[in-house]
Protein backbone atom coordinates (compact mmCIF):
# COMPACT_ATOMS: atom_id res chain seq x y z
CA UNK A 1 0.00 0.00 0.00
CA UNK A 2 1.21 3.21 -1.10
CA UNK A 3 1.04 6.02 1.74
CA UNK A 4 1.54 9.10 -0.29
CA UNK A 5 -1.86 9.58 -1.16
CA UNK A 6 -2.75 9.24 2.36
CA UNK A 7 0.23 11.93 3.65
CA UNK A 8 -1.09 14.47 0.72
CA UNK A 9 -4.94 14.17 1.50
CA UNK A 10 -3.79 14.90 5.47
CA UNK A 11 -1.88 17.74 4.45
CA UNK A 12 -4.23 19.03 2.26
CA UNK A 13 -6.73 19.14 5.29
CA UNK A 14 -4.30 20.19 7.67
CA UNK A 15 -3.43 23.23 5.09
CA UNK A 16 -6.91 23.65 4.64
CA UNK A 17 -8.03 24.44 8.49
CA UNK A 18 -5.19 26.92 8.53
CA UNK A 19 -5.44 28.93 5.98
CA UNK A 20 -9.59 28.99 7.36
CA UNK A 21 -8.18 30.43 10.28
CA UNK A 22 -6.63 33.53 8.60
CA UNK A 23 -9.05 34.25 6.07
CA UNK A 24 -11.51 34.72 9.11
CA UNK A 25 -11.75 37.99 10.76
CA UNK A 26 -13.00 37.99 14.17
CA UNK A 27 -15.82 40.07 13.05
CA UNK A 28 -16.66 37.92 10.66
CA UNK A 29 -16.82 34.95 13.00
CA UNK A 30 -20.09 33.70 14.50
CA UNK A 31 -21.24 34.34 17.90
CA UNK A 32 -20.73 30.67 18.53
CA UNK A 33 -17.27 30.35 17.20
CA UNK A 34 -16.15 33.32 18.82
CA UNK A 35 -17.77 31.48 22.45
CA UNK A 36 -15.59 28.64 21.62
CA UNK A 37 -12.57 29.79 21.05
CA UNK A 38 -12.33 31.56 24.10
CA UNK A 39 -11.57 28.45 25.43
CA UNK A 40 -8.70 27.50 22.91
CA UNK A 41 -6.33 29.13 25.29
CA UNK A 42 -7.24 26.85 28.64
CA UNK A 43 -7.21 23.94 26.40
CA UNK A 44 -3.68 24.22 25.31
CA UNK A 45 -2.69 25.19 28.70
CA UNK A 46 -4.03 21.97 30.29
CA UNK A 47 -2.72 20.09 27.53
CA UNK A 48 0.83 21.30 27.78
CA UNK A 49 0.57 20.98 32.12
CA UNK A 50 -1.04 17.91 32.92
CA UNK A 51 1.25 14.98 31.16
CA UNK A 52 3.90 16.80 32.41
CA UNK A 53 2.72 17.24 35.89
CA UNK A 54 2.61 12.68 36.08
CA UNK A 55 5.80 12.34 34.46
CA UNK A 56 8.15 13.01 37.25
CA UNK A 57 6.04 11.97 40.18
CA UNK A 58 9.15 13.03 43.16
CA UNK A 59 8.66 16.93 41.89
CA UNK A 60 4.74 16.98 41.72
CA UNK A 61 5.26 19.09 45.01
CA UNK A 62 7.54 21.67 43.12
CA UNK A 63 5.52 21.47 39.53
CA UNK A 64 2.12 21.59 41.38
CA UNK A 65 3.63 25.29 42.97
CA UNK A 66 4.83 26.31 39.32
CA UNK A 67 1.81 25.56 37.60
CA UNK A 68 -0.16 27.88 40.44
CA UNK A 69 2.04 30.79 39.53
CA UNK A 70 1.26 30.13 36.06
CA UNK A 71 -2.59 29.90 36.51
CA UNK A 72 -2.13 33.05 38.98
CA UNK A 73 -0.23 34.80 36.31
CA UNK A 74 -3.02 33.52 33.27
CA UNK A 75 -5.87 34.79 35.79
CA UNK A 76 -4.69 38.10 36.22
CA UNK A 77 -3.38 39.02 33.04
CA UNK A 78 -5.07 36.59 30.31
CA UNK A 79 -1.90 36.56 28.67
CA UNK A 80 -0.91 32.87 27.50
CA UNK A 81 2.34 33.61 26.94
CA UNK A 82 3.36 35.26 29.97
CA UNK A 83 2.19 32.67 32.28
CA UNK A 84 4.28 30.04 30.37
CA UNK A 85 7.26 31.66 31.20
CA UNK A 86 6.23 32.73 35.07
CA UNK A 87 5.32 29.24 35.62
CA UNK A 88 8.18 28.18 33.40
CA UNK A 89 10.72 30.29 35.69
CA UNK A 90 9.06 29.48 39.30
CA UNK A 91 10.03 25.80 37.99
CA UNK A 92 13.25 26.21 37.35
CA UNK A 93 13.38 28.63 40.45
CA UNK A 94 12.18 25.81 42.84
CA UNK A 95 14.29 22.82 40.96
CA UNK A 96 17.16 24.92 41.90
CA UNK A 97 16.63 25.91 44.99
CA UNK A 98 15.38 22.42 46.04
CA UNK A 99 18.44 20.86 44.38
CA UNK A 100 16.66 18.30 42.61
Amino acid sequence: MNAFPLILAAAAVVYACRLSGFLVTPGDAPHWWQAYLRFVPISVFSALIVPSMMRDPELLGIKVVAFAVAALVIWKTRRFEVSILSGLGALWLLTLAAGA
